[in-house]
C-alpha cells in the first residue's frame, strides 16, 4: 500500500483534460481511498462522436 500521508504533490500541468489518437476530448478526476488506492472517473468523446464514461480502480 502506498502511504500518501503528509506527502506533497505538484501537477505536471494544470488540467485533467486530454485528447489524442481516437479521443477528441476527455476529462479525468481521481480520489485516493482510505487504503491508498486510486478511485478514478473519466468521460470523453471519441472520434466517432460517441460519449464514453467509465471508472477505474488502481490498488
Amino acid at each position: 500500500m502506498i502511504n500518501y500521508n503528509n506527502r506533497k504533490f505538484r501537477s505536471v500541468s494544470n488540467s485533467y483534460t486530454y485528447s489524442g489518437s481516437k479521443i477528441r476530448h476527455g476529462h479525468l478526476i481521481a480520489l485516493v481511498d482510505e487504503d491508498g488506492s486510486l478511485d478514478i472517473r473519466y468521460h470523453q468523446v471519441n472520434a466517432a462522436g460517441q460519449l464514453m464514461i467509465g471508472t477505474c480502480h488502481h490498488p
